[in-house]
């Protein structure tokens, strides 16, 4: 049986393990703070122009969305649960099976990311044209999130291993998606 870990055990190990300073991460990390920036003025504009609702709640998801993943980009918060679950999992005797557990875990998380996806659409289905790029980046964030997933808990190959000039490969599909989420508020606020 496992011995029992205290919390500042967890943090110090999560701590250890957190924060991100390859390049192609910090410049993902600044790209996330600009965008939010950007959507959340984009947003503003919306309200002061009296847009549609649905359009408005669409680029609050966004700014959500946007403030989530790069809080996390530094933090790693699935470090810290996987910093949880293991002595949960050792002293609950089912570490051995624990890729399983992780398996289910990763399927249920693609299936919210669906739900949430099929949401956004049902949400900006009238205004989808005006926010065809933000639509996009979020499809690719959330492929992004799901790679990553699936790479935590070694379902799949991890794409870390492909990495050139500090750019690893997972970090250039993450940047593209917050990239065309950016583009879309300010070719948005050039046509207003």
């Amino acid at each position: 049986m496992a011995e029992s870990i205290n919390l500042s055990e967890i943090v110090n190990a999560w701590l250890a393990r957190s924060g991100d300073v390859c390049l192609s991460s910090l410049i993902n990390t600044i790209l996330y703070a600009v965008s939010i920036a950007a959507a959340a003025y984009h947003w503003r504009m919306l309200q002061r122009f009296k847009k549609p609702a649905a359009e408005q709640g669409f680029w609050l998801l966004v700014i959500f969305i946007l403030s989530i993943f790069g809080i996390n980009k530094q933090l790693d918060f699935q470090v810290l649960l996987v910093e949880i679950g293991r002595p949960i999992a050792l002293k609950s005797g089912w570490y051995e099976s624990r890729r399983i557990v992780q398996a289910v875990f990763t399927f249920v998380l693609t299936g919210i990311a669906g739900l949430f996806a099929v949401m956004m659409l049902f949400l900006i289905r009238r205004h989808w044209r005006n926010n065809i790029l933000a639509l996009l980046g979020l499809l690719i964030l959330c492929f992004y999130g799901i790679m990553e997933a699936i790479s935590q808990s070694h379902v799949g190959c991890s794409l870390e291993l492909y990495e050139q000039w500090s750019f690893r490969l997972t970090d250039v599909i993450e940047m593209t998606g917050i990239l065309f989420i950016l583009a879309n508020t300010l070719i948005r606020r050039k046509r207003e």
